[in-house]
């Protein structure tokens, strides 16, 4: 009930935009959206406004929350949020930080003048005591399987003054009940793109005005050629392990991915929900098997979930290939503890071609006093019966974890569990993107396995 409500807010907020004099969202007049937490709990708000110049999206939290990281899209298209399956990926989103508790966070983001209607995808980890929860700027779902939301916003150069870039003799009329009108300048605020990039390039058409006498020959208008876009260019990757029998394995370079080698401790193996071999049972209390895996799957090691050891991965590229961010969900880590060990810790690193660490995510917490196997509390995500398990733990929580590390000139990813690890887990949703990739072709991407293992 409560999303519900939020979301007929925001629609009665954005109704009120447009049929209301017009007026600019200033930073004393924002556009305000509810930040929440774990699905129905409000633990601040999204605040919303623009100069001309800069769109401001200010996050803050209400006592006792805090901001522990934040991710932020905002695009021309809803199709500009880095998603897979429908489900946006927050590791993947242009814009994002780290924080130790921070109360408010504000981005500035370069406008592109000629767009009018942001999509804005405003995601967060807060956290209170006894309690880290994924949140969401509220609004509209997305068609994925998970609670994520998106909202909208109309730049003040559009609903103060016409915008420059419609063209004289078709000014469109605003019917927009909430929904972004779909007739959006073609010109967009790139999702994918460094700030520095964000300024539009001017199109418009030079033309020729006759003086005094009508020339007999008719003016011809040369445009000026533009500069030859570069080869080189980014690429977003989804690894696709439907092709791949279950317990067959998906290591190899090309495998699952272009450019993409998984190399696990053993042999990572295809995995699919209610499908054996059985690496975890989800949920705790009425177990199916591997459930909660997306419809194409993904992957485990069979051997050391069997041997009840420490799993280790390791993603390398194709020699050349190099990545700005790579991506990875896991699945039911947390509510098994064969070493009742009360530290508990795992971490994905990545290395660029020397070997340097460039970007670093950990999962750490403890358990008190262990003397079960199925760990029932934690100092961070409390019943790990239910944090700790596939289906029951809301993203962001051991069961439910999305592995993200980004920089620039990744060449290696190393994932690995520590103390207190769990054997029974899985992975899906695995994700990349390409630096400068000379390499892959786009069209590639939705190849499937085949025998020879050729694309």
């Amino acid at each position: 009930m409560k999303k519900i409500l939020f979301r007929s807010v925001i629609l009665i907020s954005l109704i009120s935009i447009l049929v209301t004099p017009v007026f600019a969202r200033t930073e004393d007049n924002p556009l305000i959206v509810d930040l929440i937490a774990g699905q129905n709990e409000l633990s601040g708000s999204i605040k919303v406004w623009d100069d001309g110049d800069y769109l401001y999206v200010l996050y803050e939290t209400n006592a006792p929350w805090c901001l522990t990281e934040t991710h932020l899209a905002a695009a021309s298209s809803f199709n500009g949020i880095p998603q897979v399956n429908g489900n946006p990926v927050p590791g993947r989103f242009p814009y994002k930080n780290s924080h130790g508790c921070a109360t408010n966070y504000l981005y500035k983001i370069p406008l592109d003048k000629s767009v009018c209607d942001l999509y804005i995808a405003a995601h967060a980890v807060v956290k209170r005591p006894g309690s880290t929860e994924t949140a969401w700027g509220s609004g509209f779902d997305f068609p994925g399987n998970n609670w994520a939301t998106y909202f909208t916003y109309r730049t003040n150069a559009c609903s103060v003054t016409p915008s420059p870039t419609w063209s004289p003799t078709n000014t469109p009329t605003n019917t927009s009940t909430g929904i972004p009108p779909t007739a959006t300048p073609t010109s967009t605020l790139p999702s994918k793109t460094p700030p520095s990039t964000l300024t539009s390039t001017p199109t418009n058409t030079p033309t020729v005005t006759p003086t005094g006498t009508q020339s007999t020959s008719t003016p011809t208008n040369t445009p000026t050629p533009t500069s030859t876009p570069s080869t080189c260019e980014s690429v977003v990757v989804a690894a696709d392990f439907s092709g791949i029998a279950v317990g067959e394995s998906v290591e190899g370079m090309g495998v699952v991915a272009p450019d993409l080698n998984i190399d696990a401790l053993n042999t990572a193996i295809s995995v699919k929900q209610n499908t054996p071999p059985t690496i975890y049972g989800s949920p705790n209390d009425a177990i199916v098997t591997n459930n909660g895996l997306v419809s194409g799957g993904g992957f485990s090691d069979l051997v050391a979930r069997n041997g009840r050891q420490a799993h280790s991965y390791e993603f390398t590229f194709t020699p050349g290939v190099s990545v700005t961010s790579f991506s990875l969900r896991m699945l039911d880590f947390g509510d098994f503890n064969p070493t009742l060990s009360d530290s508990h810790y795992a971490s994905m690193t990545a290395y660029d071609a020397s070997g340097v660490v460039v970007s670093i995510h950990e999962l750490s917490y403890t358990t008190l006093g262990e003397t079960s196997t199925n760990p029932r509390s934690s100092d961070i995500y409390g019943d790990l019966w239910f944090s700790g398990d596939a289906t029951s733990a809301s993203p962001g929580q051991p069961g439910n974890w999305t592995w993200n590390v980004s920089g620039s000139g990744i060449v290696r990813v190393v994932l690995q569990f520590g103390e207190g690890y769990d054997p029974y887990v899985a992975f899906d949703s695995l994700t990349f993107t390409t630096e400068c990739d000379t390499q892959t072709n786009p069209t590639e991407l939705g190849f499937r396995h085949m025998p020879d293992q050729q694309h």
